[in-house]
């Protein structure tokens, strides 16, 4: 598995960059987890999740702001759920542009209905700035943290397979919640 360990090295900030463009929370922990093991730099992690969670919500917002006026992307803001959604971010909308990420479900919503509400290119982008370097710090500590954890409980770990087991245990304890917490709020959202 010195293979595999030799991958992670050349090639896992490019992982993180791309896993955060997307609903990146497991991807960014898993490597923060790997950095506390010394397999990626910390540093370089945090990076790229939040280089990869600004770029992704970027093109997001941008891609709805510049095709806002297409009947596709209309039929989606006079629906129920895009009134509401476009409604919570006129109400605060600072708030929403600086929260949206830590809510479950909403990071591919979320500048949907931002560019939606119009906010401005301009101010979407500083705020979805600031929001992602906290997301990046907060999600690449948790990992790094769980790393400490695990090594205090199990002493350290020196081959990659058992850090694979831990961020595999990882996901099967935080993915349940998540989707219970998205799907509790994608339901009463609807209903």
């Amino acid at each position: 598995m010195h293979w595999l360990a030799a991958l992670i090295a050349h090639y896992g900030l490019i992982v993180v960059l791309i896993g955060a463009v997307f609903e990146g929370e497991t991807v960014v922990t898993f490597s923060g987890f790997a950095a506390h093991q010394g397999l990626l730099p910390a540093a370089g992690v945090a990076l790229c999740a939040m280089a990869g969670a600004f770029i992704g919500d970027q093109a997001l917002f941008r891609l709805t702001h510049s095709n806002r006026n297409r009947p596709l992307v209309r039929r989606l803001a006079d629906s129920r759920g895009g009134r509401i959604a476009v409604g919570a971010v006129a109400a605060r909308p600072t708030w929403f542009t600086l929260g949206f990420r830590f809510v479950p479900g909403m990071r591919t919503v979320g500048p949907v209905a931002i560019a939606l509400a119009g906010v401005t290119p301009g101010r979407f982008a500083l705020l979805n700035g600031a929001s992602a370097v906290v997301w990046g710090l907060v999600w690449t500590s948790f990992g790094y943290l769980a790393g400490a954890a695990a090594e205090t409980l199990l002493g350290r770990l020196e081959r990659f397979e058992h850090v694979a087991a831990v961020g595999l245990a990882i996901l099967l304890a935080v993915g349940p919640a998540i989707w219970a917490l998205r799907h509790h709020i994608l339901r009463s959202g609807c209903s």
